[in-house]
């Protein structure tokens, strides 16, 4: 993989109990879990929003990821790179991936590159609150959404065209 999930993240196993990861060690639950249900073949899922730490990048690189949606687009630019350098790529087209790095479809964004008018739309809509973070993804299918985490409300996100998403 080219992420880790930051500590503490949280799986909800196959019959729908929550094992929360808080350190290297607690890895150990799930596979007690799997022990103590050994008809189960099924994966347990992400909890969300999880952060997960982007690997091989120059400067520290967290992302938060909101929905499963999230994690299937960075999962599929992951195996992808990882595919295209092992030779499974089995002919897939990546779309504005393909041949790119990390860097090419995520940056983080300083609070001065933030649109203007994502910035008023955090003023109008949350005066008390404060933009801490924020990031541009570009998809496979070439779509370029921001990504704004306030102190307060959580994540928003954004269309190119500053129109609100989620």
């Amino acid at each position: 993989r080219c992420f880790e999930f930051v500590m503490p993240y949280s799986l909800i196993m196959p019959d729908s109990s929550v094992i929360t990861i808080s350190e290297e060690g607690d890895i150990e639950k799930i596979r007690t879990w799997y022990e103590e249900n050994p008809k189960s073949d099924k994966r347990p899922k992400v909890e969300f929003p999880v952060t997960i730490y982007l690997l091989d990048v120059e400067e520290e690189d967290t992302l938060t990821l909101t929905s499963p949606e999230d994690l299937k687009e960075v999962m599929e630019f992951c195996n992808g790179e990882k595919g295209k350098d092992k030779g499974k790529d089995k002919g897939k087209d990546k779309g504005k991936h393909k041949g790119k790095g990390k860097k090419d479809w995520c940056k983080k964004l300083e609070i001065s590159e933030i649109d203007d008018c994502i910035k008023d739309y955090v003023d109008s809509n949350f005066p008390n609150d404060e933009i801490v973070h924020a990031r541009t993804i570009v998809t496979k299918d070439d779509i370029t959404i921001h990504i704004v985490k306030l102190s307060e409300n959580g994540i928003l996100k954004f269309g190119e065209d500053c129109e609100f998403i989620d």
